[in-house]
This record gives C-alpha cells, structure tokens and sequence, in this order.
C-alpha cells in the first residue's frame, strides 16, 4: 500500500523551495511574521478542502477552511516563471493492478520498498487566470515519468525522456482527480461493441491499454520466440510495479511460466537491461493506475485532516440550537456547542474525565427552550460557569482541546470520498492530523508549557494490549510564537516522556529585502537540547 510520507512546495508565496518535509508525530513550525509558516501550515487544509468537491482544476484555492486567493495571489513574487510545484514522496508498493497485489509492502526492507515521488506543476491560463496543470512529473521507484499538456488538451508522456508511443487506435486524455490528474484513454469502437452479445462473452478479452506493444516486447525477451500473443498478455497482468530487485524477485517466483522464463530470470541481475526494460514497460502498461492510485494516497491523507485557525470564535452566552450532526469542528471552533450536544453520554464523560485530567476542567451543554448554553466546570473554582464569563483564554483553548481528543480515539475509517479504487476500506483508514495556528494564544505560560505535555500525551505509543492501541497514531502540526511551549518539549525529551525523533521545529527564515523564505530543520538531541538551532531567535 502507499501511504504519503512527505509533502513540499516550491513558488508558494514566500516559500522558494522548503524541500520535501515529513511530518513528524509533532511538528513545530517557527518564524517571524509573514516568514511563511502559516502558509507552510495551511497546505494541509488546502489539499483537503481540494480533494473534497469535483473542480476543474486541481487545487480549489478559496473554500470552506482556507483562503489563498488565487493563483496569481498565491504564487510568488520572486518566481520568474509564473510556476507553483507541489512535492508528495509516497512509501510502499502499489496495491491495485487488475484485482491482483504486487508484493506486500510489510514484508519488505525499506531500502526493497522504494519510494515513488511526485511533482505537480501548476501555472495560469486564460484571461481569468484559471489554475491549470502545467507538467506531472513522476518518479516511480527509479522510473522518471512526465506527463505534459493542460486537461483539455491531448497530454504528451515520456519516460526517461523519451516519447511514449500512443495507440494509433486510440486518444488520450487527462481528467481532474481529487489533486492528481488522471489519464484515460478511449479506443475506436469500444462504444460499438455490445455488452449482451456472444462477442462480448466469448472473444478473446482485448487488452487496449497504453505501452501493450512495449510490455509484450519486453516479456518476450525472456520467453521463446514462439509463445503467443495471449501469453504474454496474461503475464504482464500479473507482475507488480516495483523496485528492479523487488520485481525481479516476483518474476522468478511467478508460477504457471513457461521454462525459458525460468532459465532467463535466474540468470538475470536486477541492473540486467532486459529487466529494467520490463520494469519501465510496466509503468507505462500500468499508468493509468498508477495515476489513480497516487491520487487516492492524496485523497487518503488529506481527509484525515482537521484545521484550527489562529484566532478561534469567543464564546458566546446562548446558542440557537440546531439538531444537525457534527462530525468535525470548524476551524473557527463555531460549532464547539453543537459537537459537544452531538456526542452520546459515554463520549461526553469520556471526554471530561481527559480535560479534567489535562487542563483541569470540564464541560457541559445545558439546553432551555430553543437555546443552549457552553458552560465549564473549572477544577479549582468548584462550580460551573457560562463560558463566556471566564478568560479569553478558555475559548482559545477548548476547540483545540476537543479537536485533538476527537483526533486521538479516531478509529480506522473509511472516508466516503475513498470511492474510486479497489484498496480495502482498512488500508484507506484515515491517519488524523491536526493541524492548529497559535495553540497558545491567550493563555497563561504555565498553560502553555502545559500543552507540550499534552502533546506528548496525545502521540504517546500504547501498549499492544491496549484497546487504544488499535487505534490510528496522531500526528500534531502547531504553528506557535512561544519558547515556553518548544522548551517544555525539550524537557519532555531530556525527561526520557518523550522520544527525540517524535518531535521536530521546522524555522522559517527570511531577510530583508530578500522576500524568499529559507527553512532549516531543528531537532532535540536525547538531552533535550536543540540542535541546529539559530541563536537568538526568541531574543528581540
């Protein structure tokens, strides 16, 4: 199965080029203002709030949880060619070729898994300056791939930098995906060809897919000169796209081969020519799901995404009540009241026996007529309060306090907008990510050393017995103006609560008058102490 490992941008308003980051389970994100970290941060809710409605272009740029504006507001200044490039790298093996599975990607080393990466290359076309894709590049366990030609126009694909020849019976096309295009292809006469006839039922099924006369090429090297056309057919449909020393491994354990298959595999290396050639044949023959398949990846990781903004809605004293489901909160936190109502009595004390063992207080919706009221119970005032006669602060802090106890006991589920390809729902379980501006806003340091633990708390690993432990781990990106936050942290890792390699603070740097940001990454040594670390940067 692939699954997203990191993700990076290039030409995205201050950031140049911030390389390919994998998130850690809690990444930091640090800088001066306008250095680019909440545009960093907001990646994430963009590529989910994309993936969530048909488009026709592949980044919805304005919606429901961010707003960039547009293309031309959300490229950058500094970038001459008018060009924004997204970054994914992908782990694993492909899943899904014919309703059959390429080797498990569990069973192999990390260096035999691989890894597949991907750029797609956004530019403007027309007077409204419409988002458009420019060029898809892929590199498919050492296979370059690229794909060039907006979606209404016929693509041109290469590979290794040669033209791929396309079927003279056939056209081309590229469709919008949830953020990656997909290619089609249409055939002459497909349309004619009768569903209930003996032809249909009967015939010998045709093949008609991108790069056949190269796969078949390339397996008839290693077969007799003589094996027939449906042969090679039925053998290319069973072999995985893969790494050389992965693939190579499958083709000498294939069953149902003729002998000279055998003889020729055994005597052939993984840099055998002839085996990289069948490598490459067999992106091409499988692009078309190769394509789909990177596609739901994206989709896969960016549904399991959950955004706060910076500046979280202040409660008020009543809320008009609505009886409608609420399966997230908003990124403002406006619909706090409504989630709370929604949850079932088990939920709800589930949840105030975690605030009370976090934060110190708890929660309760109380519902007279048509309105209801937010109230808190804070541990050392012994009494409830309406939530809009406390602290700024406690408004700040609920929405993510909820978010992330929402996040952490998500179970693997299955999205409905994971509808298109054949991976079972429990490999397409979302892993949750939250996302959160500012955590700290409002609130006493105590309170905000105070969300570190919780942090390390909420990514912590459980015991195997532990019913817990089924459950999806959480990944924490927090985009934060406080020392005392990042320092409790470094205390945490130095205490041994918390693992060095659990936690990264990614600084985003920028000089004037230079307007492109540069990123560093900064880790805690098993000390506690960061390493690479600009000095200074907390002083004024």
């Amino acid at each position: 199965m692939l699954k997203l490992n990191a993700f990076g941008v290039r030409n995205l308003r201050s950031l140049e080029d911030t390389g390919l980051i994998e998130l850690k389970p809690i990444t930091i994100l640090v800088g001066k203002n306008s250095a680019g970290k909440s545009t960093f941060a907001r990646i994430l809710p963009l590529l989910k709030q994309s993936s969530e409605r048909r488009k026709q272009g592949p980044l919805l740029w304005f919606g429901r949880l961010v707003d960039f504006g547009s293309f031309d507001e959300a490229v950058s200044s500094f970038a001459g060619n008018r060009l924004i490039d997204f970054q994914f790298q992908f782990k694993g093996s492909f899943t899904t070729f014919q309703g059959r599975r390429s080797p498990r990607s569990d069973a192999l080393s990390p260096g035999e898994q691989g890894s597949v990466d991907v750029t797609l290359q956004l530019g403007a076309e027309g007077e409204d300056g419409r988002t458009v894709l420019r060029a898809l590049a892929l590199d498919i366990f050492g296979v370059k791939i690229k794909i060039t030609g907006a979606t209404s126009k016929e693509p041109q694909v290469d590979i290794d930098g040669q033209p791929v020849r396309m079927p003279s019976n056939g056209r081309a096309f590229l469709a919008q995906g949830a953020i990656l295009p997909v290619l089609r292809l249409l055939f002459r006469g497909e349309a004619a060809v009768s569903t209930v006839s003996d032809a249909a039922f009967f015939s010998t099924p045709q093949m008609e897919r991108l790069g056949l006369a190269r796969v078949r090429a390339a397996i008839g090297a290693f077969v007799h000169g003589n094996t027939l056309t449906e042969r090679k057919d039925e053998i290319a449909r069973r072999l995985p796209v893969a790494s050389p020393n992965v693939l190579l491994e499958y083709c000498r354990s294939l069953a149902g081969v003729p002998d000279t298959w055998r003889t020729n595999m055994a005597a052939s290396t993984s840099q055998t020519p002839k085996v990289l050639e069948l490598q490459r044949a067999l992106v091409v023959f499988n692009l078309e799901s190769l394509l789909a398949e990177l596609d739901d990846a994206i989709l896969s990781f960016s549904a399991g995404v959950s955004y706060l903004e910076p500046l979280r809605a202040t409660a008020q004293r009543y809320y008009r009540r609505e009886e409608v489901s609420i399966e997230e909160l908003d990124p403002k936190g406006l619909n706090t009241t409504f989630f709370l109502q929604g949850l079932s009595i088990r939920e709800r004390d589930e949840l105030n026996g975690w605030l009370i063992s976090t934060f110190g207080f708890s929660l309760s919706v109380r519902t007279v007529g048509g309105h209801s009221s937010l109230n808190i119970e804070i541990e050392a005032m012994g009494h409830s309060r309406n939530m809009a006669d406390v602290g700024l602060g406690y408004s700040q802090l609920v929405p993510v306090a909820i978010q992330l106890w929402a996040s952490m006991r998500r179970r693997p589920i299955r999205s409905p907008l994971l509808t298109r390809s054949a991976v079972s729902s429990s490999q397409r379980a979302l892993a949750p990510i939250v996302v959160v501006e500012q955590p700290e806003l409002h609130l006493h340091p105590a309170y905000q050393a105070k969300l570190a633990d919780v942090f390390a708390a909420c990514v912590a690993k459980r015991d195997v017995g532990d019913e817990s432990s089924r459950r999806l781990p959480l990944r924490i990106v927090a985009e934060t103006h406080s020392p005392n936050l990042i320092n409790r942290l470094g205390e945490l890792v130095g205490e041994g609560a918390l693992s060095a390699d659990d936690v990264q603070v990614i600084v985003f740097e920028s000089e004037f008058p230079n307007p492109a940001t540069s990123i560093r990454i900064a880790k805690f040594d098993d000390k506690g102490i960061l390493q690479n670390w600009p000095i200074g940067f907390f002083e004024y």
